[in-house]
């Protein structure tokens, strides 16, 4: 069932994960696990275009992370099923989390009605002027 699920999602290409990022998957070991930042749908996710006050943005903070916080349990699922694991214990401000899994169930996540996007987990470097 699992090599099934994984051609299934394969064929198609979420619109949530870059096709840079997804050609480097196809790449990839399918047995090594590779971390990634999954930006998740928030169901409280009011827009706002003015800052507010602080309070107020504490709010919208609240808002978004317990929206997001919905999805986790579906997300775990989804990496247990593909041997992944999170390794953010909580949602971030962005709603966001940092996960680990195979290629295989980064592309499950990326096609998950609970995810926004799926982003490489990149080192940020300093450089150097000469």
């Amino acid at each position: 069932m699992l090599q099934v699920m994984s051609r299934v999602i394969a064929s198609r290409q979420p619109t949530t994960i870059s096709r840079e990022f997804a050609a480097r998957l196809d790449h990839l070991d399918s047995s090594k696990n590779i971390r990634a930042v999954v930006m998740l749908r928030s169901v409280n996710s009011p827009a706002s275009s003015t800052r507010g006050t602080r309070g107020q943005r504490a709010g919208l903070v609240r808002k978004v992370r317990e929206g997001a916080a919905a999805a986790l349990p579906s997300i775990d699922r989804i990496l247990k099923l593909y041997h992944g694991k999170r390794l953010s214990e909580d949602v971030g401000v962005l709603g966001n989390i940092v996960i680990e899994a195979t290629p295989d169930g980064i592309r499950a996540l990326a096609a998950s009605e609970h995810v926004k996007a799926v982003l490489e987990d990149q080192h940020i470097l300093q450089l150097v002027n000469p």
